[in-house]
């Protein structure tokens, strides 16, 4: 049987492998950060260094509170993308989005870039890859009711 002997009888087959892939292609270009950069930890770590950015932690409180990046400040997802201008005054400030594995980095990196912010980065694999190596935390101490009663 030839190629297009094939193609005429396996039409369906042959237009849903296309459809398939081409989903697969832009599912692949959303995950990928939909042009957000990208930094390895070694990077992160140096743009941490430098005193003249934003870092959010898009975590929920609970987890943030429990250990976050140094410098870093929460921001709650619905504020942040409803007033974006109170977590950044100037739209090309360079900004770091942490979560746990970039699934809120990316949503919320492209919307950001949709309000025109420029300068929008996230960690390769997300907090998780943070953990992974170790790297320090920060913690807000939690206090009970005795603690505070007695201090």
């Amino acid at each position: 049987m030839s190629f297009w002997t094939f193609l005429s009888h396996e039409w369906f087959w042959v237009c849903a492998l296309i459809s398939l892939i081409i989903m697969l292609t832009v599912v692949e270009w959303l995950e990928h950060g939909h042009g957000l950069a990208e930094l390895t930890l070694q990077q992160a770590i140096r743009f941490l260094n430098d005193k003249k950015h934003v870092v959010l932690d898009l975590r929920p409180l609970p987890l943030f509170e429990k250990g976050h990046v140094p410098h870093s400040k929460h921001a709650d997802l619905d504020e942040l993308l409803s007033h974006p201008g109170k977590f950044i005054k100037k739209k090309d400030t360079p900004i770091l989005l942490l979560c746990e594995h970039n699934h809120r980095t990316r949503k919320v990196g492209r919307k950001l870039k949709q309000a025109g912010y420029t300068n929008i980065q996230i960690v390769q694999g997300g907090l998780a890859a943070w953990h992974k190596e170790n790297l320090p935390l920060n913690s807000i101490p939690i206090h009970t009711d005795k603690e505070l009663s007695n201090g």
